[in-house]
This record gives C-alpha cells, sequence and structure tokens, in this order.
C-alpha cells in the first residue's frame, strides 16, 4: 500500500512537470516510463498521465528527441496496460491521433507506425477511422532517402524499414478498405515508378485484408491497371513485373476464395484480354499473356470458377490456332512459327498446371478432359517425330519434346501407357536426329524423364543406346570384322554418360558397360595377335571407359543415393576392371591359338608351342597408355569410395596379386588370405609386375595398383608396405635403368613415384632408417657424383628425390624443405644439368597427394612451398651479377605451369622483374607460361598496379614476342591478350599513350598472320589501342 502511495505521488508530481521547460518535460517522460512497468500504475495514474500527454505536449514545441519520448511512454502504456486504454475508448484515439499528427522525423515515425498497427489491429476504431487514415496515409509514398555517404544520420533507418511499417499500417484493418483501395489505385495509375511499387507492395498484404466484397468493387479497375503495365507498361522495370505477379494472384485469391462465389465477368473479362493476345502466338505480347495464364493457374483461386475455366479455354485455343492454316500451306513459315510460339506457351502452361498438382498433392487429370488430352498428346508426339528440316521444325521438334516433358510432370494426367509413349518418342528423336540442337533437346527430355519414369527409360532408352553401340564376333579375322568408327557411337555414349547417373538406371547401365569394356578390351587383345588393326578397338575401349568414368564421377558429387551406390557396387566394378586386364593374356593365348576356318592352320603355333612371356609382349590392351590410364582413374575413384574394412579386404587382395602371382584374388574374386602361394600359380600365371625384368605390359599394370593404394584410408595396413631405398620400386628400376640403360620415361615409373609420394605422406614417421641412413647414402652416391656416371639414370634419380620431397612438403614436414635445399644446390651445375634440374623442381607443388585421397595435408601448404621456391629463385638471380641468369628463368618459368597466380600474389614485387625478363626466353612452352600468368595479374585488380611503373619494359618484351610469326600461336595470342587490356587497367597512363605508335605498328603486322585467331584478336586489341586518349 505504501507503495502504492509513492507511485501515486510521483506520477502526479511528473505530470505537473509536463508544462516545464522541454528538458524538465523529457525527465518528467523518462520517470512516467520507468513507473509505468509496475503492476501498481493503475487506472488512475494512466488516465491521469494520458490527459496530461494530450492536453499539455505539442509537436511543435519538442524536439525530436522529447517527441520520441511521448511515443515510447505510449508504447509502454499499450504494452503493459493495453485493457486500460482501450476501455478510455475514442479519448485516447483522438488524443493519440492529435499527438502525432505532422511527424516527420524518420525515426519517430518508424516507432509511430508500430503504435497505429496496434490501435488499429487491437481497438475499436469504428468511429475514428478516418482521423486515423489521416494521420497513416499522409505518409503514402515513402520519399524519405538517407543522405548520401551518410546512411546512419538517422540512426540507420532505411527507406525500407519505414515503407514496411507504412504497409503493415495500411493492411492492418478492413475499415481502411474503402477509403485506401481508389486512392492506391490512382497512384497506380501515375507515372512514377517509386509509388507504382510501394502500391504494389500494399495491395498484396492489404487484399486479403479488405476482404472478397471489398476488394471485388475496385476488381475490374484493379486489372485494367494491372493490364496496362502488363501488356502496355510505359518503363519497363524487372522488379515492377516481379511485384504485379504476387499482386494479381492476391487479387484473384481475394475475389475467388474456394469457399464463396466471386464475379464471374471478372475472370471472363481477364480471360478474354488474355486470350486475345494468345491468339497471336508468335507476337511480342503472347509471351506475357502466357505467362498471365500461368499465374491464373497457381494463383490458388477457386477450382470451380477460376482454374477450370482458364485451363479450358486456354486449350481450346491453343488447339484452335494450331489447327489454323495460316499462310496456305501446312510447312508455311508463318504457321512454324505460330507454332513454335504455341509450344513455348504450352511449356509455360503445363510448368504451372504441374506446380498446383505437387501444392495440392492431388492429381489433375479430370481438369484436363480426356478428349482433350489425348488431341493434345497426340499433337506433340506428332510434331516431336516432324522430319523435315530448318531452324523452324528444331524449334517445333525440340519445344514439342520439352512440353511432353512437361505433361509427364503433371501428376496423374497421363496414365503408364502414356508416360511409355512419350520416352519412346524421346528415344526416337534423339537416335534419329541429325541435328544436334534437337538431339540436345531430346537427351535432356530424357534427362528430366529419367527421374519422372526411370523404368520407361532403362528398357526403352538406354536399351536402344546400348544396342547401337558397336559390336563383332568372337573372334574377329580380316574378312569377318566390322567395326562402327567413333562419330557413329561416340553421341550414344555421350547420352548415357548424361543420363546414367539417376540412381535407377545407374545398376542397369553398369552391367551393360562393363559387358561392353569386356567386349572392346578383349577384341582388342585378340587383334593384337593377327591382322587387324586393332586400333579401333582400343579407341574404342577409351571411350568406353571414359564413359563409365564421367558417370561415377558425377555420382560421387551426389551426396545421398549416388555415394551409397557406389559404396555398394565399388568391389563388383574395381574386381571387373581389374580382371579385363590382368587375365588378358589368357584371351589373347586363345586367340593365337584359333584356327583358321577355312585353311585348317594355326597362326602361330600350337597352344603348347605358346610362350605366355611372348604372349605379353603382343598384348594390346597393357599397352595402350590411354587404357591403362583411363582403368587407373577409375580404380583410384572406386577405392576411394569404399570404407576402411572393404579397403583393408582389397589392400590384401592387390597384395596377393601383384606381390605373391595369386591373380585369382583380383581376376574371380577367389582369395584365401591365409593361402600362401604355390609355384603351379606362379607358373601359371607369371604375373610379376614388381620384377624389374618383367614384360612392359606386366610393368603398365602398377598404374593400377598405384592408383589404388594412393587413395588408401590412413588406418588401413597395407601388405608389405615400406620405404626403402633398395626394395620400392622406384628405386630398384632406378638401378636396373643404371645397369641396363633402359628408358626413365615410362607409365610404371611414373606410377610408382605417385605411390612413394603416397606412402612418404601418410607413413614418413614409420621408416626413421629410410630418412637419416638410406636417403643421404642415396643422395651422396647417386645424385651428387652422379654426373661421373650415367646421365639418364641420375635425372632419375632427382625425379624420385623430387617426389619423396613433395610427399613431406604436402604434410608440412620441415625434413621436405631440408632435401629441397639439397636439389637447390644443382641449380648452379654446368653442362645443363642445373636447367633441367631446376625445370624438375615446379613439379615439387604439382597437387597429387590430397584430401580427396586421405592424403595428409597442411593448411596452405602450396602457398609456403611457392613462396619458399619464389624466394630461392629471387635470390639465387640477383646473387649472379655477370653470369647467366637464364637458368633462374627457365626455373621460374616452369613453376608458372603448376601454380595459379594467386600464389605469386604475396612475392609479386619481388618476381615482377623476373616476369618480364622471362619474356625473352627462347622456348615458345616458356614463355606462354609467363605470358598467360602476366595476363591474369594484370587483370586482377589488387595487382595490376604493380605493373604500372614497368609499362615500357613489358610492351617492349610484348612486342618482341610478336615479331616472330614463325614462333608458337599461343606466344602471339597471349601477348596480344596483355597488350588488348592494358589500356582499360590503365587509363589516362602516359606510358601507354608514348608507346601507342609503336604497338599499332605491331599489330598491323599481324592483320596479314598466318593463323586467323591472331588476325582476329590483334584487330580487337588494334582497335583498343586506337580509341585510346591522351591525359
Amino acid at each position: 500500500m505504501a507503495l502504492r502511495l509513492k507511485i501515486k505521488h510521483l506520477v502526479n508530481f511528473f505530470i505537473d512537470k509536463l508544462t516545464d521547460h522541454p528538458t524538465v518535460i523529457v525527465e518528467a517522460l523518462t520517470g512516467l516510463r520507468f513507473l509505468s512497468r509496475s503492476q501498481d500504475f493503475q487506472y488512475h495514474e494512466i488516465l491521469g498521465c494520458c490527459k496530461a500527454i494530450f492536453t499539455n505536449l505539442s509537436n511543435k514545441e519538442l524536439n525530436q528527441h522529447g517527441r520520441l519520448q511521448i511515443l515510447m511512454l505510449i508504447d509502454e502504456l499499450l504494452a503493459n496496460h493495453r485493457l486500460d486504454l482501450k476501455s478510455m475508448g475514442d479519448e485516447f484515439i483522438g488524443g493519440y491521433c492529435n499527438l502525432v499528427e505532422g511527424e516527420k522525423d524518420p525515426r519517430n515515425l518508424l516507432v509511430a507506425f508500430r503504435l497505429d498497427r496496434v490501435i488499429l489491429t487491437e481497438f475499436d476504431i469504428s468511429r475514428k477511422v478516418e482521423e486515423l487514415f489521416d494521420i497513416t496515409f499522409c505518409y503514402f509514398p515513402i520519399t524519405f532517402r538517407p543522405p548520401p555517404g551518410n546512411p546512419e544520420a538517422y540512426g540507420g533507418i532505411t527507406t525500407e524499414e519505414l515503407t514496411e511499417g507504412l504497409i503493415s499500417c495500411l493492411a492492418a484493418t478492413p475499415r481502411f478498405a474503402i477509403l485506401t483501395l481508389p486512392i492506391l489505385l490512382d497512384k497506380l495509375l501515375a507515372t512514377s515508378m517509386g509509388p507504382k511499387l510501394q502500391v504494389l507492395r500494399t495491395v498484396i498484404q492489404a487484399f486479403p485484408v479488405y476482404g472478397q466484397h471489398a476488394v471485388a468493387e475496385f476488381g475490374s479497375l484493379y486489372w485494367e491497371a494491372f493490364a496496362t503495365e502488363i501488356f502496355q507498361p510505359t518503363e519497363p522495370d524487372q522488379e515492377l513485373m516481379k511485384l504485379i505477379e504476387p499482386a494479381f494472384q492476391t487479387l484473384l485469391r481475394t475475389v475467388f476464395p474456394s469457399e464463396s462465389s466471386g464475379p464471374i465477368e471478372l475472370i471472363n473479362q481477364i480471360l478474354d484480354v488474355t486470350l486475345h493476345e494468345l491468339a497471336s502466338p508468335e507476337k511480342s505480347k503472347a509471351v506475357p499473356a502466357a505467362s498471365l495464364i500461368a499465374w491464373i493457374i497457381t494463383s490458388g483461386a477457386s477450382k470451380e470458377e477460376v482454374i477450370k475455366l482458364t485451363i479450358k479455354r486456354t486449350i481450346t485455343l491453343y488447339l484452335t490456332v494450331w489447327k489454323d492454316n495460316v499462310g496456305g500451306s501446312s510447312e508455311s513459315d508463318e504457321r512454324m512459327r505460330r507454332r513454335a510460339s504455341i509450344l513455348s506457351h504450352l511449356i509455360t502452361f503445363f510448368t504451372a498446371l504441374a506446380e498446383i498438382v505437387q501444392k495440392d498433392g492431388g492429381s489433375e487429370e479430370q481438369i484436363l478432359e480426356g478428349e482433350t488430352r489425348d488431341e493434345l498428346l497426340g499433337i506433340l508426339i506428332s510434331a516431336s517425330l516432324q522430319s523435315s528440316g530448318g531452324s523452324a521444325t528444331h524449334l517445333i521438334v525440340s519445344g514439342a519434346i520439352r512440353a511432353l516433358v512437361q505433361m509427364v510432370e503433371v501428376n496423374g494426367l497421363l496414365g503408364l501407357q502414356e508416360k511409355k509413349n512419350v520416352v519412346d518418342t524421346a528415344t526416337r528423336v534423339l537416335m534419329s536426329s541429325v541435328d544436334s540442337a534437337t538431339r540436345d533437346a531430346a537427351l535432356g527430355a530424357l534427362a528430366v524423364l529419367a527421374y519422372l519414369s526411370p523404368v520407361d527409360v532403362s528398357t526403352l532408352t538406354i536399351a536402344q543406346l546400348f544396342a547401337e553401340l558397336p559390336d563383332a564376333s568372337p573372334f574377329p579375322t580380316p574378312t569377318t570384322a566390322t567395326f562402327k568408327q567413333p562419330k557413329d557411337y561416340i553421341r550414344v555414349l555421350e547420352a548415357l554418360a548424361t543420363l546414367c547417373h539417376q540412381p535407377d538406371l545407374f545398376e542397369s547401365f553398369l552391367v551393360r558397360i562393363l559387358n561392353r569394356i569386356d567386349f572392346a578390351c578383349s577384341a582388342g587383345s585378340r587383334s593384337a595377335g593377327g591382322e587387324i588393326d586393332e586400333e579401333d578397338h582400343n579407341l574404342y575401349a577409351h571411350h568406353l571407359l571414359l564413359t563409365l568414368y564421367i558417370v561415377l564421377e558425377t555420382k560421387t558429387e551426389d551426396k545421398s543415393i549416388g555415394q551409397s551406390q557406389l559404396v555398394l557396387q565399388a568391389e563388383r566394378i574395381l574386381l571387373r576392371i581389374f580382371a579385363v586386364f590382368i587375365s588378358e593374356d589368357e584371351m589373347v593365348g586363345k586367340s593365337l591359338a584359333v584356327k583358321d576356318q577355312g585353311e585348317h592352320e594355326v597362326l602361330f603355333g600350337t597352344p603348347d608351342d605358346l610362350e605366355l612371356l611372348v604372349v605379353r609382349e603382343r598384348v594390346s590392351i597393357r599397352n595402350d597408355t590411354r587404357l591403362v590410364a583411363d582403368a587407373g582413374r577409375i580404380v583410384n575413384l572406386m577405392v576411394r569410395q569404399m570404407d576402411s574394412k572393404q579397403q583393408q579386404d582389397f589392400a590384401n587382395r592387390l597384395y596377393a596379386c601383384y606381390e605373391l602371382g595369386q591373380t585369382d584374388a583380383l581376376i574371380n574374386g577367389a582369395f584365401e588370405p591365409n593361402s600362401p602361394p604355390t609355384a603351379s600359380m606362379a607358373e601359371k600365371r607369371l604375373f610379376r609386375p614388381m620384377s624389374t625384368d618383367a614384360p612392359e605390359s606386366d610393368k603398365n599394370m602398377l598404374v593400377l595398383y598405384s592408383d589404388a593404394l594412393i587413395a588408401i584410408r590412413p588406418d588401413v595396413i597395407i601388405p608389405g608396405e615400406l620405404l626403402s631405398t633398395t626394395e620400392s620400386f622406384p628405386f630398384k628400376y632406378y638401378r636396373h635403368t643404371l645397369e641396363m640403360g633402359a628408358s626413365t620415361k615410362l607409365l610404371p615409373i611414373k606410377a610408382g613415384l605417385r605411390l612413394l609420394c603416397s606412402t612418404v605422406n601418410r607413413r614418413c614417421n614409420d621408416f626413421p632408417q629410410f630418412f637419416d641412413e638410406e636417403l643421404p647414402s642415396f643422395w651422396k652416391s647417386e645424385i651428387e657424383i652422379g654426373p661421373l656416371t650415367q646421365h639418364q639414370p641420375r635425372i632419375l634419380a632427382i625425379e624420385i628425390w623430387i617426389w619423396i620431397i613433395k610427399g613431406l612438403i604436402v604434410r608440412g614436414e620441415q625434413r621436405g624443405y631440408d632435401l629441397l635445399d639439397r636439389l637447390i644446390e644443382l641449380w648452379n651445375e654446368k653442362g645443363g644439368s642445373g636447367k633441367e634440374v631446376i625445370r624438375f623442381t615446379g613439379l615439387i607443388v604439382d597437387e597429387v597427394v590430397g584430401s580427396r585421397n586421405f592424403g595428409v595435408v597442411k593448411f596452405l601448404w602450396k602457398q609456403r612451398a611457392c613462396s619458399y621456391l619464389l624466394n630461392k629463385l629471387v635470390e639465387a638471380y640477383h646473387r649472379r651479377d655477370n653470369e647467366d641468369k637464364t637458368v633462374y628463368l627457365i626455373g621460374l618459368a616452369s613453376l608458372l605451369a603448376h601454380v595459379t597466380p594467386q600464389l605469386i600474389l604475396p612475392e609479386l614485387s619481388q618476381v615482377i622483374g623476373l616476369l618480364l625478363e622471362g619474356l625473352h626466353l627462347p622456348e615458345d612452352e616458356l614463355k606462354t607460361n609467363v605470358l598467360k600468368t602476366i595476363n591474369e595479374l594484370i587483370m586482377n585488380e589488387e595487382s595490376y598496379e604493380i605493373f604500372e611503373p614497368y609499362l615500357s619494359s613489358l610492351i617492349e618484351g610484348l612486342l618482341k614476342t610478336l615479331k616472330n610469326k614463325n614462333g608458337s600461336e599461343n606466344v602471339r595470342l597471349g601477348s596480344i591478350k596483355i597488350l588488348n587490356g592494358l589500356p582499360n587497367q590503365f587509363k589516362g597512363s602516359l606510358t601507354l599513350w608514348n608507346e601507342r605508335t609503336k604497338v599499332l605498328m605491331a599489330l598491323k603486322e599481324l592483320l596479314d598472320d598466318s593463323r586467323r585467331l591472331v588476325r582476329r584478336f590483334a584487330v580487337d586489341c588494334r582497335t583498343k589501342w586506337f580509341e585510346l586518349k591522351s591525359l
């Protein structure tokens, strides 16, 4: 009770102060705000407080802050004592209206709009509607804009916040309808874009609140205003059109709700105007008309009164116009254009129909009558199969196929057989069309149908595509074998690659493609022994493997079903791929032992006389580097998909096959982990790829082995894994080349180096002896004194050293940089050795081991390695004052081939001099690397200004490269591209103006260059320099 009395006294005290100085008034209002939060601040205090405010205070007497305090006090009263204020009735509303009238400050208006909405929605405003409307609508439209360059001038308040606040007030009560709707209509018909946008935003929120009867009274007028903006816009605006759609749909939903009838004359008026424009489907107004039909269908208005009527009248019109024989000939250009336009509009129509079906979760078969649907379906199928040529025919065929797909997307519209007919139609177009654009349209349609009707696509499309692929007799001979050329089947494989990553098609595709790969590879192997050129079969096998890889890679990007399917199929795919390559010697043996049907002679002796080693040397697919590389990519991708348990089992199989000779572990899957190898196994297979004297075809199989093990997870134990300068394959092969003088440019040694790098990266801490003892000894004996022996083996030893460095640097090991420093010491070697070594150095930042292969990867390792090498190159370049510095320019240019220009940015100020000198290198490939990097750096907003002091030197170097017309086309194009970009990047540069004449003369010489692309680029560049202006 004591507290209640104290609050009463304080309230009276603060009320008395409301007639004092403005500063005192503000403090009094603050006190009242604080007291209003108390439960003891009751009706008597509320009434006295409000009367005092309404009687004693005026907007004209207080500054912005004072007026804001009044609004904040009323806000507190509305939040805590709303029922008491409502009991004051019109006295409170009238006093509030007088108080806020004329307010202009956006900070205060934002609060006032919030209070207005509460009053409009919570209070009985029946006798004060016009007063509330006057204090609200007077601000429409909002024209406030924050001062340029000072968005925080009014407390950070934006135009958008004020607009939303005002619209929420205008759409707060249906009592505003009769007052607001005519004024909004007038402003919508005005020419200014700003008010139009605010009107549309307002009606979107206000129409549902105002209700059916109020809006229907103005419905026709608003439709006419919308139609003017849609068909005859005075100022076409994309934002306006985005708002007209929901505004128009809100109008329809409000006037034609599903629960009550609306004025049918309005929808007929809308359809009359819209269908009149659609009657000329090829004209420009037909496009917005088709969109308008779609808006009606998806508006959510009454199905019976609006949507069904719209669908019926629209389809009837389309069918009538389609049959209209304009131009007097069924194939007239005008008729073809009209039909192509109709198809485009039909796509829009069915897209809208599919949207409402999906939203309602029902079937729309009843909305489109059976006879009409059948007639439309027949027309579209017939149009899809139209065969006469020309661009108009392509538009019709493509449009008809897309329209058919949209029909399928409408749930329940077509039956099972009708969907099958659509798939069959798209397949026939894909298989028979000679026009690439039409085939692309058919393929795009089938890609969608693969999700809508996968069974039909599998049984019809995929089956037919595979039937079109080459086939051959079991054992082809020069007289019986026939083979399709790549151009005949490449499109089929492209279609399969596009479609078959879809989950429901993948299983069927996988079975068929693996069988085809078996066929192509075995045919290539058999033909290797006879007179048939195996290139056809090997090229076909290459394309098949590439198709399989594309589908598999696409599925890896699918984080749901795609990846789970691959995990289940990974082992199956891997065993089939390995079986194709490892069991090839058996296929060749059979082929070589086949008797000729006519002369009964054996081509290469009897089977008993066959030497398997000789057979392997004749093997085709193992010696085809394309096929081996293709298979390696697939193996790597599939092993990555396996979980640890699957990988462990597969690693054991690999070890049994490659190290123990148990080829059945991969060929037939007949693998017993604990069974020792037998002599008969080894003799039978003679598969020993790890041996340095094995046939080259066997050694090539190390690619598959390496690509598989590179993808092994860290927790998987690889049997027999080691790091040793005597036992690891690259070191063994190095010693073999040292003894036998064999070539080092072989596929297996590259595979061995990749595997060595991966092993170093994952297991470097498990082999201390290798790094502490064996590697230093190898360096001293084989690299440091290498020039005293043979050159080629020493280069291989250096390459081995580089791959070891790479494995360490990727994981951020300092040991890698220590080994790199040793290599850098060789840059200064005479006689060309230094140049060879420095070329190899760039490989260090070439990414092989990465996180996708479960490598140990240090964050920003490439940036650190690149910076380290660049600093070493710059340091060495400047240290050699009068000596030949070309070796370091070669090193820089070689490094640029393996890094992006962004990695150069941090060191650009140091490297820029070397880059410009690199333009004078004799080798075109190195110059191309330099030009590409300079061009990207100059086009980069972060780095182009660094080149400004060097523009004269840069242009001089570029013009020098242009003089050699017999040189590389890429060099000339690279120089022209840089010259073409300079005027835009360095506008008003005096240096460019001074060089203008020289550049124009040099470019003039290129106008008769032998290469068309060079001539074209030179013309464009010359125009840029002609338009160059001085300061």
